[in-house]
């Protein structure tokens, strides 16, 4: 299998995509935004995940994605192994040990699920195969009463570029929609404006921004006074 997406956020968690039923008890593969404290400049990092129908597994890439431009992301899986590539980075100067010389070049991971001994016996029952039997979710899941193996269930910014096997997958295509709008807003900075008051600091958000108040003051620009 091989998925290539591309997207754009102001926000250092979200979630890219989701394929699977929605429970715990089956086959998964999910594409996430994680806020993380390390990585190639820190605040947030690309993490896969993928389940056979037992425990799930991890890859993640750090980096600094959560800055408003395009970012890509390169999934390859074949017989447990998934191969994360963000940024059309060279994988395999990435995977051979380049990372150790500079984060710059830790922009690909790998990992393969290992089964367990008596596996190796075909007649074993295990789980050997990613089956995938749930919609493709895009940017969010739906809001019912079930339990998701994900950190999130939306996500605020842009989603291009999607590709199935090498095949484009048009997003005007969906059987279903929430919330989500054709084309993409120009980023612009929110705080370039200085709309925080009394030494706040501001953050800009995709649509907004939000002002960090120092003590002693509150309200959305840190105008109004706590005493």
């Amino acid at each position: 299998m091989l998925l290539a997406i591309a997207f754009a956020t102001q926000s250092a968690s979200g979630l890219l995509l989701y394929n699977g039923r929605y429970n715990e008890r089956h086959d998964f593969v999910s594409v996430e935004l994680v806020r993380a404290g390390a990585g190639r400049a820190g605040g947030a990092g690309v993490r896969l995940a993928f389940s056979l129908g037992g425990a799930p597994a991890h890859v993640s890439v750090g980096g600094h994605f959560a800055d408003g431009n395009w970012h890509s992301v390169e999934i390859h899986y074949l017989n447990r192994t998934a191969t994360l590539i963000v940024d059309e980075c060279d994988k395999a100067l990435a995977l051979g040990g380049a990372a150790e010389v500079g984060l710059q070049y830790a922009c690909a991971n790998v990992t393969t699920k290992e089964l367990p001994p008596r596996c190796d016996m075909p007649t074993e029952t295990c789980h050997r195969f990613l089956d995938l039997t749930g919609p493709l979710q895009i940017g969010g899941l739906p809001n019912i009463p079930s339990s998701f193996q994900v950190q999130n269930k939306d996500f605020v910014g842009c989603i291009s570029d999607l590709y199935i096997d090498e095949k484009f997958v048009d997003l005007n295509s969906f059987v279903a929609d929430n919330g989500t709008l054709a084309g993409c807003p120009q980023k612009r900075s929110h705080c370039s404006s200085a709309p925080c008051f009394n030494g706040a600091q501001c953050r800009d958000l995709w649509d907004t921004y939000i002002c960090d108040c120092v003590e002693g003051f509150t309200g959305k620009d840190c105008s109004e006074s706590k005493c």
